[in-house]
């Protein structure tokens, strides 16, 4: 008997047998394999959606590995791309993970490092020392008898509106006078120093106040107003400021000098805003009345002589000197 006689021919399929050769599907699971490579390589380089690309890179890798066994030899292409670019993309995503956490992680750290309060930026005029104070020596940046030639010379500056000025104190300490009778809205007088805010008030203002008194800090050398309306500026050596061997009466913003030896004065304010005393008698700053203690009432406070004050008020004031 032949094989034609059995009823079927030699090397044909029994039935219900699928033929040898690529399975149906292929084309299209090579399709989606070159699709999920190709948003896998897009996706690495973002940050954050680089966590998905991991998944879509895998993804992309199965089903290319997956395609290239059941694709004709049309779609083999595709598929052997696919898979590749699932490989790659998924690498590509890791290395660029740990790169991109690495650099947010320095930000972070350089940022907060930055942002550190340190003792240097806080402003003299509202810092208490933690430390036995040092009385100044001769010749100081707040001696009040300079040597002959050495005291910083008087600058006068005028203008209208947002400004900045340029001065130079000479290595001393100095005094500010800032009037602007007819501001109007927010008005501001800021330094480069060691005291960035003199003022921060709303409409007119005149005040003084005391710039680089300790000599620890950077120099002084700019002073930005921000205003509406004329103002005028003077600035004079610290020596400039008159003297006083018993009561001292004012009213705003005011530096004074007790020539007298006393440990203890009577304080009044007339106002129920803002006020604050800050003493330099030793040579650096010590709060007496805080200015941001709305509590203070008028009495007896620890206040030195002989020494610079700078009194922080928005009314009228008077100091009386407890002499021995």
């Amino acid at each position: 008997m032949s094989y034609q006689d059995q009823g079927t021919g030699y090397g044909q399929p029994q039935p219900g047998q699928q033929p040898p050769g690529p399975q149906p599907g292929g084309t299209a699971l090579a399709t989606t394999a070159l699709i999920l490579g190709i948003v896998t390589i897009v996706l690495a380089f973002v940050p954050i959606l680089n966590l998905l690309a991991v998944f879509v890179g895998i993804a992309a890798l199965v089903v290319g590995l997956i395609a290239v066994n059941r694709a004709r030899s049309r779609g083999k292409g595709k598929a052997l791309t696919g898979a590749i670019l699932g490989g790659v993309g998924t690498v590509l995503s890791i290395v660029l993970i740990v790169v991109y956490t690495v650099i947010g992680v320095s930000a972070l750290v350089e940022s907060v490092e930055s942002n550190r309060p340190s003792a240097i930026s806080v402003p003299p005029l509202l810092t208490t020392p933690t430390a036995p104070p040092e009385l100044p020596t001769a010749g100081g940046p707040l001696d009040p008898d300079p040597a002959p030639g050495s005291a910083a010379e008087r600058q006068v500056f005028t203008g209208e509106g947002d400004d900045v000025v340029v001065i130079d104190l000479a290595g001393r300490a100095g005094v500010v006078t800032f009037d602007c009778p007819a501001c109007e809205g927010p008005t501001s007088l800021a330094t480069n120093g060691s005291a960035p805010e003199l003022v921060e008030v709303e409409g007119p203002w005149n005040g003084q106040y005391l710039i680089d008194p300790t000599g620890f800090d950077e120099p002084t050398t700019e002073l930005t107003v921000t205003t509406t309306g004329l103002w005028s500026i003077v600035v004079d050596d610290v020596s400039s400021v008159t003297p006083s061997s018993g009561d001292v009466a004012g009213s705003g913003d005011r530096v004074v000098f007790f020539s007298e030896e006393f440990f203890d004065a009577e304080v009044t304010h007339e106002g129920t805003g803002l006020f604050g005393i800050v003493s330099y008698a030793a040579g650096v700053p010590e709060v007496v009345v805080d200015p941001e203690d709305d509590t203070f009432v008028d009495g007896t406070v620890y206040l030195s002589g002989p020494g610079y004050a700078q009194v922080i008020a928005d009314d009228d004031w008077a100091i009386t000197p407890v002499l021995p």
